[in-house]
């Protein structure tokens, strides 16, 4: 075989990889129903008369953050939201996106789901389920800390003392609460965008 033909076929395989590549990463980021729109060119939005949407936060999460260094808080919301999204598979929901402490997750749309609400609800309690004794890492911890509170944040047994929640926080880190919201109504949603394309809910309810 000439050394053309070789570097003709090597090519091919080049790009052959970096398409499953961009597969990959398009399907980690879209619902699998718009991906081969994306892949052709298509960037369509669509009307649901009945869907549903989860928003949810992290209580006081000014006060948390104002106490971590960037790492450490990245670390910690890289953490819980990685939680979140091992549970969104378990049930008929995607995940839309990420803003500042705030996730957000819809049932019912592209693909329709008759039990759209109820989806969400079952995924709101394995939401609580998920971070039940999860703590913030301590406002004081340093690199040279253990793992367990170098930023990524930790799940504890609570115990009771006397030292007040003050002390607690300090020495254990703040305990991490959620506020999660479902409404349900009509939407329209559809892939935004040509570079880092989005699932965007454009209008809700």
């Amino acid at each position: 075989m000439s050394r053309r033909v070789l570097l003709w076929v090597s090519g091919i395989d080049r790009l052959r990889l970096e398409q499953t590549r961009t597969n990959k990463i398009l399907r980690n980021s879209l619902p699998e129903e718009m991906v081969a729109k994306v892949l052709e060119g298509k960037l369509t939005a669509d009307y649901y008369q009945q869907a549903s949407v989860l928003f949810c936060d992290i209580y006081d999460f000014k006060a948390i953050s104002s106490d971590l260094p960037a790492s450490s808080l990245v670390s910690m919301m890289n953490n819980i939201f990685s939680r979140f999204d091992a549970l969104i598979d378990h049930y008929q929901c995607i995940k839309v996106e990420t803003i500042g402490e705030v996730y957000m997750a819809a049932s019912g749309l592209p693909q329709v789901a008759d039990w759209h609400a109820e989806n969400l609800c079952y995924l709101a309690l394995d939401m609580q389920k998920a971070l039940s004794g999860f703590r913030a890492p301590p406002a004081a911890a340093k690199p040279s800390d253990n793992a367990s509170a170098s930023g990524a944040g930790m799940l504890v047994v609570d115990q009771k003392s006397g030292s007040g929640a003050a002390d607690e926080a300090r020495t254990l880190g703040k305990r991490i609460q959620l506020r999660i919201g479902i409404n349900s109504g009509e939407t329209i949603a559809g892939v935004i965008g040509l570079k880092l394309p989005r699932y965007r809910l454009l209008y809700v309810f």
